[in-house]
Protein backbone atom coordinates (compact mmCIF):
# COMPACT_ATOMS: atom_id res chain seq x y z
CA UNK A 1 0.00 0.00 0.00
CA UNK A 2 1.13 2.86 -0.73
CA UNK A 3 1.28 5.86 1.30
CA UNK A 4 0.68 9.50 0.51
CA UNK A 5 3.09 11.71 1.90
CA UNK A 6 1.83 15.13 -0.04
CA UNK A 7 -0.80 17.10 -1.66
CA UNK A 8 -0.49 18.86 -5.42
CA UNK A 9 -2.41 22.22 -5.31
CA UNK A 10 -3.06 23.09 -9.43
CA UNK A 11 -3.68 26.46 -10.37
CA UNK A 12 -4.85 28.59 -13.10
CA UNK A 13 -1.61 31.06 -14.18
CA UNK A 14 -1.42 34.06 -16.89
CA UNK A 15 2.75 34.47 -16.02
CA UNK A 16 3.29 33.99 -19.63
CA UNK A 17 1.61 36.53 -21.58
CA UNK A 18 -2.69 36.69 -20.15
CA UNK A 19 -3.24 33.28 -21.07
CA UNK A 20 -4.13 30.95 -18.81
CA UNK A 21 -1.94 28.18 -18.28
CA UNK A 22 -1.69 25.03 -15.58
CA UNK A 23 0.42 25.19 -12.94
CA UNK A 24 1.16 22.87 -9.79
CA UNK A 25 2.96 22.49 -6.46
CA UNK A 26 3.81 20.06 -4.17
CA UNK A 27 2.98 20.97 -0.74
CA UNK A 28 4.27 18.14 1.98
CA UNK A 29 1.98 17.00 5.09
CA UNK A 30 4.05 19.96 7.61
CA UNK A 31 2.19 22.10 5.01
CA UNK A 32 5.95 23.37 3.65
CA UNK A 33 5.53 23.98 -0.62
CA UNK A 34 8.34 22.20 -2.04
CA UNK A 35 7.86 23.50 -5.18
CA UNK A 36 7.68 27.36 -4.80
CA UNK A 37 6.38 29.48 -7.98
CA UNK A 38 5.39 26.41 -9.00
CA UNK A 39 5.70 24.37 -12.24
CA UNK A 40 4.00 24.06 -15.49
CA UNK A 41 1.77 21.06 -16.24
CA UNK A 42 0.29 22.22 -19.32
CA UNK A 43 1.14 25.67 -21.04
CA UNK A 44 -0.71 25.05 -24.58
CA UNK A 45 -1.98 28.06 -26.26
CA UNK A 46 -4.63 30.26 -25.27
CA UNK A 47 -6.53 29.43 -21.95
CA UNK A 48 -5.98 26.34 -20.13
CA UNK A 49 -8.46 26.74 -16.44
CA UNK A 50 -10.90 24.69 -14.29
CA UNK A 51 -8.41 22.42 -13.14
CA UNK A 52 -9.12 19.66 -10.52
CA UNK A 53 -6.98 16.87 -8.92
CA UNK A 54 -7.49 13.31 -8.07
CA UNK A 55 -5.11 10.63 -6.26
CA UNK A 56 -4.55 6.98 -7.53
CA UNK A 57 -2.03 5.66 -4.91
CA UNK A 58 0.51 6.07 -7.95
CA UNK A 59 0.00 9.38 -9.32
CA UNK A 60 -1.84 13.03 -9.35
CA UNK A 61 -4.23 13.04 -12.07
CA UNK A 62 -5.16 16.45 -13.16
CA UNK A 63 -7.81 17.48 -15.48
CA UNK A 64 -8.76 21.00 -17.00
CA UNK A 65 -10.58 22.77 -20.10
CA UNK A 66 -8.28 23.79 -22.35
CA UNK A 67 -9.08 25.87 -25.19
CA UNK A 68 -5.47 25.40 -27.46
CA UNK A 69 -7.86 24.37 -30.64
CA UNK A 70 -9.78 27.83 -30.58
CA UNK A 71 -8.00 31.34 -30.12
CA UNK A 72 -11.42 32.96 -29.14
CA UNK A 73 -11.32 30.73 -25.87
CA UNK A 74 -15.43 29.24 -26.49
CA UNK A 75 -15.02 25.69 -27.75
CA UNK A 76 -12.66 24.31 -25.55
CA UNK A 77 -12.01 20.20 -24.61
CA UNK A 78 -11.17 18.43 -21.62
CA UNK A 79 -7.85 17.23 -21.07
CA UNK A 80 -5.86 16.27 -18.30
CA UNK A 81 -1.97 14.86 -17.31
CA UNK A 82 -0.59 12.51 -14.66
CA UNK A 83 1.93 14.30 -12.29
CA UNK A 84 4.28 11.78 -9.96
CA UNK A 85 4.70 12.39 -6.15
CA UNK A 86 7.95 13.48 -7.23
CA UNK A 87 6.26 16.43 -8.99
CA UNK A 88 7.39 15.28 -12.77
CA UNK A 89 4.66 15.31 -15.50
CA UNK A 90 4.31 12.37 -17.39
CA UNK A 91 1.64 13.50 -19.79
CA UNK A 92 3.48 17.32 -21.11
CA UNK A 93 1.65 17.91 -23.65
CA UNK A 94 -1.71 16.87 -21.82
CA UNK A 95 -4.06 13.89 -22.62
CA UNK A 96 -7.64 14.77 -24.73
CA UNK A 97 -9.94 13.14 -22.66
CA UNK A 98 -12.98 14.45 -24.45
CA UNK A 99 -12.83 17.06 -27.56
CA UNK A 100 -14.87 17.83 -30.60
CA UNK A 101 -17.34 20.12 -32.82
CA UNK A 102 -18.94 21.44 -29.51
CA UNK A 103 -17.68 22.94 -26.41
CA UNK A 104 -16.66 20.76 -23.12
CA UNK A 105 -16.48 22.64 -19.60
CA UNK A 106 -16.92 22.19 -15.97
CA UNK A 107 -14.79 18.82 -15.53
CA UNK A 108 -14.61 16.95 -12.51
CA UNK A 109 -12.38 14.01 -11.45
CA UNK A 110 -12.68 10.77 -9.26
CA UNK A 111 -10.84 7.89 -8.43
CA UNK A 112 -11.06 4.03 -7.67
CA UNK A 113 -7.81 4.22 -6.22
CA UNK A 114 -6.11 2.78 -9.49
CA UNK A 115 -8.14 4.14 -12.47
CA UNK A 116 -9.86 7.36 -12.60
CA UNK A 117 -13.42 8.64 -13.82
CA UNK A 118 -13.78 12.56 -15.42
CA UNK A 119 -17.05 13.77 -15.97
CA UNK A 120 -18.07 16.84 -17.70
CA UNK A 121 -20.75 18.92 -19.16
CA UNK A 122 -20.84 18.80 -22.93
CA UNK A 123 -22.43 20.64 -25.83
CA UNK A 124 -22.55 18.37 -28.79
CA UNK A 125 -25.80 18.05 -28.65
CA UNK A 126 -26.97 21.14 -28.79
CA UNK A 127 -27.93 21.78 -25.09
CA UNK A 128 -25.42 20.81 -21.81
CA UNK A 129 -25.38 16.93 -21.05
CA UNK A 130 -23.35 15.67 -18.89
CA UNK A 131 -20.62 12.85 -20.37
CA UNK A 132 -17.98 10.95 -18.72
CA UNK A 133 -14.74 8.48 -19.46
CA UNK A 134 -13.01 6.62 -17.86
CA UNK A 135 -9.22 6.58 -17.54
CA UNK A 136 -6.53 3.91 -16.60
CA UNK A 137 -3.71 4.52 -14.19
CA UNK A 138 -1.60 4.35 -17.74
CA UNK A 139 -3.27 7.88 -18.77
CA UNK A 140 -5.46 5.43 -21.46
CA UNK A 141 -8.53 7.08 -22.34
CA UNK A 142 -11.36 3.93 -21.73
CA UNK A 143 -14.05 5.67 -23.40
CA UNK A 144 -13.31 7.94 -26.03
CA UNK A 145 -16.20 9.18 -27.26
CA UNK A 146 -17.68 9.54 -23.48
CA UNK A 147 -20.32 8.17 -21.87
CA UNK A 148 -23.26 9.69 -22.30
CA UNK A 149 -24.25 10.29 -18.42
CA UNK A 150 -27.29 12.28 -18.62
CA UNK A 151 -29.52 13.98 -21.41
CA UNK A 152 -32.28 14.51 -19.61
CA UNK A 153 -34.64 17.45 -21.60
CA UNK A 154 -33.06 20.97 -21.23
CA UNK A 155 -29.38 21.17 -19.97
CA UNK A 156 -27.46 19.67 -17.12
Amino acid sequence: MLFRSLYLVAWGDDRNGGEYDIYGARVNLSGAVLDPGGFPISSAKNLQFRQRIAWNNQDFFVVWRDCRGDPNNVMCDIFGARVTPKGIVRDPNGIPISFGAASERQPVIATDGSGYLVAWEDARNGLMDVYAARINSNGQVLDPDGIAVCQANGEQ
